[in-house]
C-alpha cells in the first residue's frame, strides 16, 4: 500500500524558516511565525498551523505558557 505524500515544504524547510524567523523575532509565537511563513512563502499554502506548532515544539522553539500574575 503506498504511503500518502505530503505536499508543500519538508519539515526541514519549515524548521529552517522557523529558526530564521525566531532568531530575528524571538517574541513571535506559533501564530505569528505561521502567518509570517505564509506571507514569505505563498507556495506553502498547504502548510497548517498545527504542523508549524509540531515542528517548533519538537525543536524547542515555542514559548512556555505565561505565568499567572
Amino acid at each position: 500500500m503506498p504511503t500518502a505524500r505530503r505536499s508543500g515544504p519538508s519539515d526541514s524547510e519549515v524548521l529552517a524558516a522557523c529558526v530564521e524567523l525566531k532568531t530575528a523575532n524571538p517574541e513571535y509565537g506559533v501564530k505569528r511565525v505561521f502567518a509570517a511563513l505564509l506571507a514569505a512563502h505563498p507556495s506553502w499554502a498547504s502548510l497548517s498551523e498545527r504542523r508549524v506548532q509540531k515542528v517548533m515544539k519538537a525543536h524547542g522553539l515555542t514559548h512556555p505558557p505565561a505565568a499567572a500574575a
